[in-house]
């Protein structure tokens, strides 16, 4: 699914030489031509490019220079506050003199490339590498209410789409200019002598996964945005790992009547360093919660409940808020039966990311458990994908048992993130 925000990747099938447009948030390539489907896993930072106009590809002087763009939600807890904002940016990744600082709406305006090993060309390697662009990021979060600077306790980036971009620029005349627009650039002190001795990045080709069971060959089921997949015949569910696909543990909140959507969750235990978090009862000690410790309370397992999918991000933290809270029971290893499964599009590594936020969101005493999320170092020991049942009414999703409903709009709205 796409928006004004999401840009468009154009790539020749692999079985059968189509072209084939695929969306930045797509991880599922079906050719409608032969019918083939490919899973493409999830790799950070895609490598595209604008191609230059056809008269100017065999220029000796042509060159492509790099720029990061991000496309997620960034959260933060400064000061006392827990804030949120949607991110689409673009910053340089090789500082020349006179280029552009970044894309603007090209990425929404023009059609992109994938690069690969084949694709002639000049490309120059970012001098501003991945971490370094987020820290850049991190540090123009906003300081807090009338601009008052606040301290910054706990970051996160929830969603993100990180991509490299490539755009076209040409040495004439002893000056640079725009491939796209034939604009000139300030280039009082830059060389082509320069400009040549830069080194150029290397390429990788694109690597896809056929759509098949590992365990039955059966066709996996899943939208071109899921990062879960599944099989209708042996009733489990994928998710891509480093070699291949591994399975991902299911089960299902209980229903009482027959749902018209199921919506997943990451259902995640966590260890924190140095604090205790294994029981109910450590929880609500950690947030300071007004509820009582009842005995049972340090027996149940604690565990997060975060979307697997995405939700503006007010939306996300009340729902993951609401949901981790209420602490459901689960039948586990339990198949969704009727109704649809919205399309799992969030995993596991990124949901969990939310933990710190999410700790900092259910508190009331912030001033004393933010510091705490400073240092804060989570990790994940377990987790499983939970399908919640929801019924339909009018435009919104009901969840009957914990009393609160999603509207149609914000799950359409999620997942053009």
């Amino acid at each position: 699914m796409a928006n004004g925000s999401d840009f468009q990747l154009q790539l020749q099938c692999p079985q059968c030489g189509a072209e084939v447009i695929l969306h930045e948030t797509d991880r599922v390539f079906w050719c409608a031509y032969c019918r083939v489907r490919l899973y493409l896993p999830y790799r950070i930072p895609f490598h595209c490019y604008f191609p230059a106009r056809a008269v100017l590809q065999a220029h000796e002087g042509l060159f492509y220079l790099p720029y990061w763009r991000f496309r997620g939600v960034s959260y933060a807890l400064r000061g006392t506050q827990v804030m949120h904002r949607i991110l689409d940016t673009s910053v340089w990744g090789y500082p020349l003199k006179g280029a552009p600082y970044s894309l603007g709406m090209r990425p929404q305006a023009l059609k992109l490339h994938f690069l690969t090993p084949d694709t002639p060309g000049r490309f120059i390697r970012p001098s501003l590498d991945l971490d370094a662009f987020l820290q850049r990021l991190e540090n123009t979060l906003p300081a807090g209410s009338a601009g008052e600077q606040h301290p910054l306790f706990a970051h996160s980036f929830l969603g993100q789409t990180v991509t490299l971009i490539y755009t076209p620029f040409r040495w004439s005349n002893d000056c640079i200019y725009d491939a796209l627009t034939e604009r000139p650039l300030m280039c009082d002190e830059v060389s082509w002598e320069s400009m040549d001795s830069l080194e150029q990045m290397s390429r990788e080709g694109l690597t896809f996964w056929p759509t098949l069971c590992p365990e039955c060959g059966y066709d996996l089921e899943a939208h071109k945005d899921s990062v879960v997949l599944f099989c209708p015949v042996c009733r489990c569910a994928w998710e891509a790992g480093n070699t291949g696909f591994e399975k991902v543990e299911i089960c299902c909140l209980g229903s009482d009547k027959r749902p018209h959507t199921w919506l997943p969750f990451w259902q995640m235990e966590a260890t924190l360093a140095g604090i205790p978090l294994n029981t109910l009862a450590d929880f609500i000690r950690l947030t300071d919660l007004p509820r009582i410790i009842k005995p049972e309370m340090g027996e149940k397992p604690f565990t997060f409940w975060i979307p697997a999918f995405k939700l503006n991000p007010h939306l996300f933290l009340r729902v993951s808020r609401q949901m981790t809270i209420s602490q459901q029971g689960t039948q586990e290893g339990r198949w969704p039966e009727f109704g649809e499964r919205h399309p799992s599009c969030l995993p596991a590594g990124e949901a969990f990311r939310i933990v710190p936020i999410l700790l900092g969101d259910l508190t009331p005493a912030r001033e004393t458990l933010f510091p705490l999320m400073r240092d804060l170092k989570p990790t994940l020991k377990t987790r499983r994908l939970a399908f919640v049942p929801f019924q339909q009414q009018g435009m919104e999703l009901i969840q009957p048992r914990l009393g609160f409903s999603l509207p149609h709009a914000a799950l359409r709205f999620g997942r053009s993130l």
